[in-house]
């Protein structure tokens, strides 16, 4: 009994141990499942945060993508811009080049109209135009020594007309009478270039017919219209006003050019002007009443000249003369005229009591009648002799 009884003691408290360690077992066990427990739920919130997350770098993936190909889109576009900003900034740039010589061009043009309205209104010329008053003297003076040439000096083989050279004398009021011993030549010579420039002006004045005729009738009319409409229209413009004048100028100016110059025939090639051989046998007919030159050469060699001198006569004296704004004017001095210092070229010194005998060449300029405003462009040639 003694022996079974310690046993069944043992036996109780292996049965109470292992029943505390059961309680302590399953209460830790317990208290280890809470806290697996909350792990998990820790776990499964962390796992929702991770996916969370995830998802929140996928967008951001997803983002940084879109942004990567936006950012590529916007430097191709970039790129593309400057591209298209390189071409507009060249473009523009040869705009600018092209807009700058345009504005030049127009500039040029408005000087060329600026000028052109200048020239409209201004009746001047320029140096080297010949109607220049310096170029014209120049030719008034070349036509006086081919007046004296074409006369001749009267000299070696010359024959002289004394009756008809002194009835010519008297014709132009000269007193002064030629003696055939003792022949004044000077004056002879003078009274023969009057003859020979008041014959040629005479030309111009008898023949009624050519291109050169019409064109001065046509412009006359037009210049009388022209004036007329001035007055009729209202209006206050510097054009319409030297109209006429400028009409004038530039009609006469391609008179002066070109009037009775040889006439261009396309099959035929030139031939002589009509009006030129008619008067230049007037005009060599009329000059062997005075003077006759026995050598056939000389004689040949002078009347040759009478074709050119009547067209130089008449251009400078018809056309030129009316190019000049206000027109030149010509004045022969009389027989019997006081001679007056700067207006005549003589070789007389003496002024006080020498009068005009014969003028060789009319006096030339503007407004001759006016002594105040009067401008001489060139001396008139005369041959003097004592009063009394």
């Amino acid at each position: 009994m003694a022996t079974t009884e310690p046993t069944a003691k043992m036996g109780i408290l292996e049965i109470i141990i292992q029943f505390f360690q059961s309680f302590f077992a399953n209460s830790k066990i317990e208290e280890l499942k809470g806290e697996i427990k909350e792990k998990d739920l820790m776990i499964e919130r962390l796992n929702h945060e991770i996916q969370k997350y995830n998802k929140f770098l996928t967008n951001l993936q997803k983002d940084y993508e879109n942004c990567k190909q936006l950012l590529q889109m916007e430097k191709a576009d970039k790129a593309l811009f400057q591209k298209n900003l390189l071409k507009k900034i060249d473009i523009y740039e040869q705009q600018i080049i092209f807009f700058e010589k345009e504005n030049i061009k127009l500039k040029d043009e408005a000087s060329k109209y600026q000028l052109a309205l200048g020239n409209a209104t201004n009746f001047r010329f320029s140096d080297d135009d010949q109607n220049n008053l310096m170029h014209l003297k120049s030719d008034i003076e070349n036509l006086q020594n081919m007046i004296e040439e074409y006369v001749t000096n009267l000299k070696n083989g010359i024959e002289i007309n004394f009756e008809n050279v002194n009835k010519l004398l008297l014709e132009y009021g000269s007193q002064t009478k030629i003696i055939t011993h003792a022949p004044n030549r000077q004056l002879i010579k003078a009274v023969l270039q009057q003859h020979v420039l008041r014959e040629i002006l005479s030309y111009a004045d008898t023949f009624h017919e050519g291109l050169e005729l019409e064109i001065i009738q046509k412009a006359d009319n037009l210049i009388e219209l022209i004036k007329r409409f001035s007055h009729e229209r209202v209006g206050a413009d510097d054009i319409t006003r030297v109209a006429p004048i400028k009409l004038r100028q530039q009609v006469y100016a391609i008179l002066g050019y070109r009037g009775y110059a040889n006439i261009n025939e396309k099959k035929f090639g030139n031939k002589q002007h009509p009006f030129l051989p008619i008067f230049q046998r007037k005009l060599n007919d009329l000059m062997n009443k005075y003077r006759v030159l026995n050598d056939p050469k000389k004689r040949n060699v002078a009347e040759e000249k009478a074709e050119k001198l009547i067209q130089e006569a008449i251009r400078i004296f018809k056309f030129r003369f009316k190019v000049q704004e206000p027109i030149i004017e010509f004045e022969w001095i009389n027989y019997g005229t006081k001679i007056m210092e700067g207006c005549v070229e003589t070789r007389y010194e003496d002024f006080n009591d020498a009068i005009v005998d014969i003028c060789s060449f009319p006096l030339i300029g503007r407004d001759l009648s006016n002594r105040a405003k009067r401008k001489i462009i060139t001396l008139a040639k005369v041959i003097p002799t004592r009063t009394g």
